[in-house]
């Protein structure tokens, strides 16, 4: 067999955002951005928005909590930022067509 004498890079993404956090931050932090993951859902909950929203919410928090077991997307610029503009986009409601 030939070898390749490739080096092996270094990496500084641990491809899980849970144990990136924890080692940074501890347990106080994790528990943060657990928080970060449950508000929305829980926030469209007690807004009453109706069900359809309020599994687009779920589900792209979810998305982003089942993520975060394979890789570091808040670590990612592009993936952090797009569940944030989504979760806030999805709960920029108009409380007028949730009542009508």
């Amino acid at each position: 067999m030939a070898s390749l004498k490739q080096a092996t890079q270094p990496s500084d993404n641990p491809h899980n955002e849970y144990l990136l956090l924890a080692e940074q931050t501890g347990a106080f932090g994790l528990l943060l951005f657990v928080a970060l993951l449950v508000m929305p859902g829980a926030e469209a909950k007690k807004r009453g928005l109706p069900a359809d929203e309020r599994r687009l919410i779920e589900g792209t928090a979810l998305a982003m909590a089942l993520g975060c077991l394979v890789n570091s997307l808040l670590f990612d610029s592009q993936q952090g930022h797009f569940f944030i503009l989504m979760t806030s986009l999805l709960l920029a409601t108009d409380k007028k067509r949730i009542q009508d």
